[in-house]
């Protein structure tokens, strides 16, 4: 940040403070408790706040009485006294339960017991005291009835809620469905956020653990990525946020998902906190093992198909979890470890040279075909025949953590939290980005054969202190700092897996280089998995700072706050030295073996890459805000306020800067901008107003009715594709290219290239000069019914609408001194609108349970700001004139899922009547289950168009569609017992996309239920054994990710892999590891956990 930003940002932040009150803001939520007269709002710090007022029997308000609030694990006291319209504040408590006194003279005692705080909460609890005085009685109120009115839509599920439930992996993705709104997307190494919420992209959601910053996620692959930006959180090599917080130390779990409080920001995704537990004044640990094998679970639906035998399961997640007293009621600790060893199940259904193909081609190229596995399925086409296997990838854990909370005084609380986590995983045929390829501009994956190994190892740190200092009843500062490093890096090989033969090290690398720093792809278009990968990928750091501080001070029925959060993001990205990259037109034409097929012996292209040391980017984002909580009347509540966003770009920290163009306006007249030249212009007018209120419709006693409504302003981080401008593009590669050459390169041609300054510059990445933060306008309203006291149901109307959102466009050979520009500008907009029905009730007569059900509709014009959805503009020299292949229209988003319903329970069974016998075998059992469905997502069928230019590829063209053709065909043969009818598309004869809509086609629904049962045997007063079974996918029914899209594959139309594979591989590739995913086999998991 420069000194320049650092003065406006000053002035900007005396700005906010100043016009506070007459901002119009925020959406947040609010508890409105009848009876004790109690609202709550959701705020952004993991801390609580209890507010409220105290009144006699007339309901006359009562000043200066005395407030005490006991926290009953750790004996924590906070006092406050009501002011002179019988109000009082007690702000920034640590969640937990407490009970709260209320005393005056000549009144008697009141003692409200167990009342709940969740973080982020800002509960008002009215109180009424009787006549009399105070060592004459105490009135004890237990646990009063509460039900939640919130402008904002989110839930919160509790420790008691994530323990019991059956939770695939003990990892929270588990628990992001319960939430409505919510969409699993399908994760790539470019697009690795794993779900969307009301419409907003993947890589829009924010994460919190305590309060501080948990997007530092970190490629572990060849380019940046999204994550080098700080849009994504830390994951496991798993996919999985075990990293973060194992499961057993998690206190709560909270998601936001439209329409929050200024305090919320960032990105207009979900806003995701996580708690993690503290000790206590009493020693309590667990230690626990979750155990699984193969012979207690179903077989794939594929391996079924193909006479595959079952992968091997193995699994041994193990740990524990201690917390105590350091000196009582003073300090207090909590350690957690968790392990885990796995093997991983996998089906593939894969394509590889022939055997007729080894057999004739060429002398040189036979090592190469002989490095693919042998087939042992049918010859498809143009040589290539199936190999269909079944393995195991094995995988580690090992996630530590020691937190210490301290009450320094009665006016300073401090804690610390460190936490450590290794995890690595070995894959077979994964996706990958490659090192370097002129491809990846346009057809940025790879698919690995199945005898092609990636070993990813992904580590993650993190170091959080905080500090809550209260300078006096009305005034409280709350401080929490981090410091988290994350590393991803990578390697790949090739071994003997179905009879493949590795080929030798001298074969693929110059004398001059090591597979330590280079790397080789050997890729035939055309096939699944037919490609190979050896060498080093990567080897990156992510590294964060994150100061977060808010203040809060109670004025009447006012309670104002400010913050503001300082993040500054330093990765290192460090790739290949040196890189060959060969490609053919697949093994054989439709007719003999034309120039460019790997039976010619003359590849299509061979290019060869010389990398750069590695950069050192910094990404500095800086947010304020001001808001105003105003209690109106007793039945109207409303928080309002400001929020401002300053995200400049990107900068070196070593002064070796991307490069950059101008005149985007006009592709002909691009030229290359001065070395240090700002990859776009910084914004200072990110102002996001919100407003939202809370009015109760009705006080009768179990029967509440709530109105809700929010309206706010959201900016999304701004930096999209930001990162890969310091990837392996222009002017950091340097690279030669061989068209239709003979392979193997002789020592001079695979020598590296040298680098150089002159045209024609490219692949490089640019942006617009004018880009812009996106923006977001959510809004609700809804209505909240109480059903009893333990019992609500929530009706809402959500909507978003984004506009100058991120979109990435590719100029090919615009002139003659550029050869390929990623150009990203504020091209892209979205509407989402739904209808949100949830229905919770809390842990009574044993039974808790949240559902939820979503009816919505999600239209853009782009559904990342990656590659995925691409408009191509192709200049003179490839096609003998200006053509573009446009993506202009709009269409059902990439997770646009129209009906989704999700359902969670635990209930302690009760214990029959019976005898001694029949009482020690029935009783202390349990029930717990998770049930979710929700209809297709959208499949877009598109061409694998022919090589245009220097191997550059448009994919996204999509064909015509022919009038009274059956678009789908019943098959029994194939998964889901029905195909896309290739018959009914037609490619059109020019670069243009033809009359089939995008998104037009849908896959399959998912339905799955999950279950466990589980018994606790009392071993003693303090010791308990819990034995506990979870069946996932108790019915075991198929569920099969979208068929393959691409018209020209030999597999086009037809589901190739279940749902849970289909969402991604975890690992570098991006998405939860799919033995964890919904949408697989039924698979059993045993536990056993010891408490005491």
């Amino acid at each position: 940040m420069t000194s320049r930003h650092r003065r406006f940002i000053s002035k900007r932040l005396l700005t906010i403070m100043a016009v506070m009150l007459f901002a119009v803001a925020d959406g947040s939520s609010w508890l409105w408790r009848i009876g004790l007269g109690t609202f709550t709002a959701y705020a952004q710090s993991s801390t609580a706040t209890l507010s409220g007022a105290v009144l006699d029997e007339a309901g006359a308000v009562i000043p200066a009485v005395n407030i005490t609030l006991l926290n009953l694990s750790t004996a924590l006291q906070r006092h406050a006294k009501t002011d002179d319209e019988g109000n009082y504040v007690v702000p920034l408590l640590p969640p937990g339960r407490y009970n709260v006194t209320a005393q005056r003279n000549g009144f008697g005692t009141v003692e409200v017991r167990n009342v709940e705080l969740n973080t982020g909460d800002q509960l008002a609890l009215r109180i009424k005291l009787k006549v009399g005085e105070i060592g004459e009685s105490v009135t004890v109120v237990e646990d009063p009835a509460s039900f939640q009115e919130s402008a904002a839509v989110g839930t919160i599920i509790n420790r008691h809620f994530v323990e019991n439930l059956p939770l695939n992996g003990r990892s929270f993705q588990s628990l992001f469905e319960l939430t409505p709104g919510v969409v699993l997307t399908r994760a790539s190494f470019n697009e690795q956020g794993q779900f969307s919420v009301n419409g907003q992209r993947a890589n829009a959601n924010y994460f919190m653990v305590d309060g501080v910053s948990a997007n530092i996620g970190v490629s572990a692959g060849s380019a940046p990525g999204q994550s080098a930006g700080g849009s994504l959180p830390a994951l496991t090599a798993l996919g999985s946020t075990n990293n973060l917080v194992s499961v057993d130390a998690l206190e709560e779990f909270r998601i936001l998902t439209s329409t929050y409080a200024p305090e919320f920001g960032r990105t207009p995704g979900a806003q995701v906190s996580i708690i993690t537990r503290s000790g206590t004044n009493e020693f309590r640990g667990t230690v626990f093992n979750y155990f699984r094998n193969d012979a207690l679970d179903a077989s794939d639906w594929f391996a079924n198909s193909r006479g595959l035998r079952r992968p091997a399961i193995r699994q041994n997640d193990f740990g524990g979890v201690m917390g105590g007293p350091i000196i009582k009621d003073r300090a207090f600790f909590f350690f957690s470890y968790e392990g885990l060893r796995l093997r991983q199940p996998q089906i593939a259904i894969t394509e590889v040279p022939s055997i007729n193909a080894r057999q004739t081609a060429p002398l040189l190229i036979k090592p190469f075909l002989n490095a693919f596995p042998i087939p042992n399925g049918p010859e498809t086409r143009d040589g290539f025949a199936e190999f269909a296997a079944s393995y195991s990838d094995p995988s580690s854990l090992n996630a530590t953590s020691l937190r210490v909370d301290v009450m320094a005084s009665e006016r300073l609380a401090l804690f610390g939290r460190y936490n450590y986590a290794l995890s690595d995983t070995v894959q077979r045929g994964s996706t990958i980005v490659p090192g370097f390829s002129v491809q990846m501009v346009v057809n940025p994956t790879i698919t690995q054969s199945l005898n092609n190994v990636s070993h990813a190892r992904l580590d993650t740190e993190t170091i959080t202190g905080g500090s809550t200092y209260l300078f006096n009843t009305r005034a409280v500062n709350d401080l929490r700092v981090n410091w988290s490093r994350a590393r991803g890096a990578t390697t790949f090989a090739l071994d003997d897996f179905g009879g493949a033969t590795p080929l030798p090290l001298s074969l693929l690398f110059p004398s001059s280089s090591s597979p330590s720093d280079a790397g080789f792809q050997f890729l035939l278009n055309g096939g699944t998995n037919s490609s190979l990968v050896v060498g080093k990928n990567a080897d990156n750091l992510q590294r964060q700072l994150n100061l977060v501080d808010n203040l809060s001070f109670v004025r009447g029925s006012h309670q104002l706050k400010f913050g503001v959060d300082y993040r500054r993001l330093a990765p290192v990205y460090d790739s290949l030295g040196y890189n060959q990259s060969v490609i053919y037109d697949g093994i054989t034409g439709t007719a003999g073996s034309p120039s460019g097929t790997a039976l010619s012996g003359i590849a299509r292209s061979v290019q060869v890459f010389a990398g750069a040391p590695p950069r050192f980017p910094v990404f500095t984002n800086f947010s304020a805000y001001a808001q105003d909580t105003f209690r109106v009347t007793p039945r109207l509540a409303l928080i309002y306020g400001l929020r401002w966003e300053l995200n400049p770009p990107p900068t070196e920290a070593q002064g070796n800067s991307p490069l950059t163009v101008r005149g985007l306006d006009n592709p002909s007249t691009i030229t290359l901008a001065p070395r240090g030249t700002e990859l776009w212009k910084t914004t200072y007018n990110n102002f996001a107003p919100r407003v939202g209120l809370a009015y109760q419709l009705s006080a009768n006693q179990g029967r509440e009715l709530v109105l809700r409504a929010g309206l706010g302003v959201f900016y999304d981080l701004g930096n999209g594709q930001a990162a890969q401008g310091f990837g392996s593009v222009f002017p950091f590669i340097a690279v030669k290219r061989f068209t239709n050459v003979p392979y193997p390169l002789n020592p001079d041609q695979a020598a590296p290239p040298t680098f150089s300054l002159a045209p024609p510059f490219g692949p490089l990445v640019a942006f617009d000069p004018n880009l812009k933060l996106p923006r977001t306008y959510q809004w609700n309203i809804a209505l909240e019914k109480s059903l009893g006291s333990n019992q609500t149901v929530a009706v809402a109307y959500v909507a978003a609408i984004g506009h100058r959102l991120l979109r990435e466009d590719v100029l090919l050979n615009p002139n003659q001194d550029f050869t390929v520009v990623r150009v990203t500008r504020n091209a892209a907009e979205s509407s989402y609108h739904a209808m949100q029905v949830q229905y919770g009730r809390r842990l009574s007569r044993g039974l808790q349970a949240l559902a939820s059900y979503t009816w919505s509709h999600s239209i853009d014009n782009a559904s990342s700001d990656s590659l995925s959805r691409l408009r191509a503009t192709l200049g003179v020299a490839n096609i003998g004139g200006a053509s573009v292949v446009p993506n202009t229209d709009r269409g059902p988003s990439d997770f646009d899922v129209r009906h989704s319903l999700t359902a969670a329970a635990t209930y302690n069974l009760p214990t029959p009547r019976g005898g001694s016998i029949g009482n020690a075998v029935f009783r202390n059992w349990s029930v717990d289950a998770i049930l979710r469905a929700r209809t297709a997502a959208p499949v877009n069928v598109v061409i694998r168009s022919d090589v245009i230019g220097e191997d550059l590829i448009v994919e996204l063209q999509r064909p015509d569609l022919i009038s009274g053709v059956p678009v789908y065909i019943t098959d029994p043969t194939v998964p889901g017992g029905r195909r896309i009818n290739r018959a009914a598309f037609l490619v059109p004869s020019q670069v243009r996309q033809g009359s089939l809509g995008y998104n037009a086609l849908r896959g399959f629904g998912v339905t799955q239920f999950d279950l466990a049962l589980r018994r606790q045997f009392n071993l003693g007063e303090r010791l308990k054994l819990q034995f506990k079974t979870e069946v996932f996918n108790v019915f075991n029914h198929p569920n099969f990710g979208n068929p393959n899209n691409i018209l020209s594959s030999n597999l086009f139309g037809q589901s190739t892999q279940m749902f849970g594979r289909s969402l991604g591989n975890g690992g570098i590739n991006g998405g939860l590891s799919p033995l964890y995913q919904i949408g697989g086999p039924r698979s059993i998991q045993l536990a056993l956990k010891l408490n005491f």
